[in-house]
């Protein structure tokens, strides 16, 4: 259906620009590369991405039998699970992210899917707007809020600094600029201003993980048998698990803020 929709009419398959063949001989390449990737990791990962391998093949017929294909879609195209398979540790923190990534998929997809609503109705087929008709602004603002609200909880689990607030509220901005193009049916252009939120998502979480955290645990260490807290040294850092270190340091750190003579008597590593 692709060749009788607008927006999709001039992809590759759609226009004739790519033979069906010639379709399935790339698929079966990147398939084969896929796959000997797949094969490196562990038996957890291999079974999981199987799993949504086979998700990813059936979104397409959602689209014919099923009202909300964007609900699908945001479990089909999140790699929370994936990505917890291949490091072997899911936590709480592994579910309440895989939600957040749930509903900004089901919140900008649903942008999209204002792009096609016309040709939609036409051919017969499904989407969130179709379903939720004039409730579809105020649905995809409530999913939006509830990715924030998500993200929050995620910091909290993982212990995260007052930047990812900021973060947050950056983000929480860019949501209120895709409303306003909406207002004026740039539903496409909403659509695509998520990029710039995948954008800050990522390089927040980088930041935290990979300096906050690096930065927190490298510069100080805490005196073991007064505060009873744990000593690292840097050298061991790969070997230890940084949020729970975080998760347990935490409450020691009120011991420490309490009292500021015990504070300078932090050493720099």
């Amino acid at each position: 259906i692709d060749n009788k929709v607008e927006r999709t009419k001039s992809r590759p398959l759609a226009s004739g620009q790519l033979t069906t063949l010639e379709g399935w001989i790339i698929f079966s390449i990147l398939a084969i590369c896929i796959l000997a990737l797949l094969i490196q990791t562990n038996l957890q990962t291999v079974i999981v991405s199987s799993i949504f391998g086979c998700m990813i093949i059936l979104y397409p017929l959602m689209k014919r039998f099923f009202l909300g294909p964007q609900l699908f879609l945001g479990i089909t195209f999140n790699p929370i699970f994936i990505v917890h398979a291949i490091t072997e540790s899911i936590t709480l923190g592994s579910f309440i992210l895989f939600f957040a990534i749930f509903c900004w998929v089901v919140a900008y997809d649903t942008y999209y899917g204002l792009c096609d609503i016309e040709d939609d109705k036409k051919l017969g087929i499904n989407s969130t707007p179709l379903w939720w008709k004039a409730r579809t602004q105020n649905l995809i603002f409530g999913f939006q809020f509830l990715f924030v609200v998500s993200l929050y909880f995620v910091g909290n689990f993982y212990a995260f600094s007052s930047y990812w607030i900021f973060a947050l509220m950056v983000i929480s901005l860019f949501f209120v600029y895709q409303s306003h193009l909406a207002k004026n049916n740039e539903y496409l252009s909403a659509f695509k201003n998520n990029n710039l939120v995948g954008m800050i998502l990522c390089l927040f979480l980088l930041f935290e993980i990979y300096f906050i955290q690096w930065v927190f645990l490298t510069i100080f260490h805490f005196n073991e048998k007064k505060n009873k807290t744990i000593t690292l040294k840097r050298t061991h850092l790969k070997h230890i698990n940084i949020t729970n270190v975080l998760r347990t340091a935490k409450p020691n750190l009120r011991i420490l803020k309490a009292n500021q003579t015990k504070t300078n008597k932090l050493l720099l590593m």
